[in-house]
């Protein structure tokens, strides 16, 4: 990234006397600062994959045998998926104005959360944690790789919240007039006080040591952009479950184990 590409530093601006056409430029020159800014993180956290991945497999020597780099080394590669993560969903977000920008076709939801899962593998991995996916794969019209962005945020949450050796349950359900992907997890579950407020941008809740509070953001953003919605229900000490519920435009036979 060149200075002459991007100028991170913006004029001095008087916010009050901006009228509707200069606010709504101003949005617009933030917006594709933002757009140029996540393609250039891209490339970084692209090579990083890379090298690691290299590493891991052998290709540039022996792979580090203890158990402590091998643990190093995932870790690394689950950090790396959650930036992935973080940077796709940003990306969505700055990049789709409403839903009439949405690629909405028919798609099977069990393959989308199927993808989502193999995301995160790696981050499941490290924190010795089991993903498990359950139900039909049944269809709906979305656009199926902004969905992948919202699960993989749902499931790295809920990944990060659970004790060593738990599951977490992705599970896709069909109800009278909507299909329902459900990420539930064994974690501490969420106060009432949090609840209120978890979808809100750059909220962190009680007991967060991480993150900058915008994957859920970004998942309620992208859902709601598909016509649908996204539910909690948590207590104390007793995990969470979001459910993200979509319209239903048809159902596919078979189901993913």
């Amino acid at each position: 990234m060149t200075a002459g590409c991007l100028q991170l530093q913006s004029p001095a601006v008087d916010h009050e006397s901006l009228t509707p056409t200069a606010v709504r430029e101003l949005l617009e020159r933030q917006s594709v600062l933002l757009r140029l800014t996540l393609h250039e993180l891209r490339r970084p956290l692209g090579v990083a994959g890379g090298y690691l991945s290299m590493i891991q497999e052998g290709s540039l020597g022996p792979s580090p045998e203890s158990p402590q780099a091998q643990q190093g080394l995932a870790a690394m590669a689950g950090a790396l998926q959650e930036m992935g993560a973080l940077v796709d969903g940003l990306a969505a977000v700055a990049m789709q104005e409403d839903r009439a920008s949405l690629r909405c076709r028919p798609t099977r939801l069990g393959t989308v959360a199927a993808s989502a899962v193999a995301a995160v593998e790696h981050e499941a991995r490290s924190r010795q944690v089991v993903v498990v996916q359950t139900g039909p794969d049944v269809e709906a019209e979305v656009d199926g790789e902004r969905l992948r962005v919202a699960l993989v945020n749902l499931i790295a949450n809920a990944i990060r919240h659970s004790p060593t050796g738990a599951t977490v349950e992705v599970g896709v359900q069909l109800c009278a007039n909507a299909v329902m992907i459900a990420v539930s997890d064994d974690g501490p579950g969420i106060v009432p006080a949090d609840a209120t407020h978890i979808f809100d941008p750059w909220y962190q809740g009680a007991g967060a040591s991480s993150g900058l509070g915008l994957g859920l953001w970004i998942v309620r953003r992208i859902v709601e952009w598909h016509g649908g919605r996204v539910t909690l229900e948590s207590a104390p000490g007793h995990g969470a479950t979001f459910c993200v519920v979509l319209p239903r435009s048809g159902d596919i036979g078979g189901s993913r184990r």
